[in-house]
């Protein structure tokens, strides 16, 4: 919906505290799901799934990372 609101605006100021908005339902939508997780874990509802991608993803974004370091430094000085 803020999205819809952003594209007819033209006002920067009024396009900045649109996407302060936006960022503020998606932080109340994670507090919210995170309270919804906790009471299925008091529950016993909440089953883990063994996802590695996510492992792998992170370890690749690390190893890139890690390559940059050197070159960042060698063009700061």
């Amino acid at each position: 919906m803020i999205d819809l609101l952003s594209l007819e605006e033209t006002y920067p100021e009024k396009i900045e505290l649109l996407e302060y908005a936006k960022s503020g339902g998606a932080v109340l939508r994670r507090i919210v799901n995170d309270i919804l997780d906790f009471s299925k874990m008091e529950a016993g509802l909440l089953y883990f799934k063994k996802n590695t991608s996510i492992c792998v993803h992170c370890s690749k974004a690390s190893k890139s990372l890690l390559t940059l370091i050197p070159k960042w430094k060698t063009a700061r000085q």
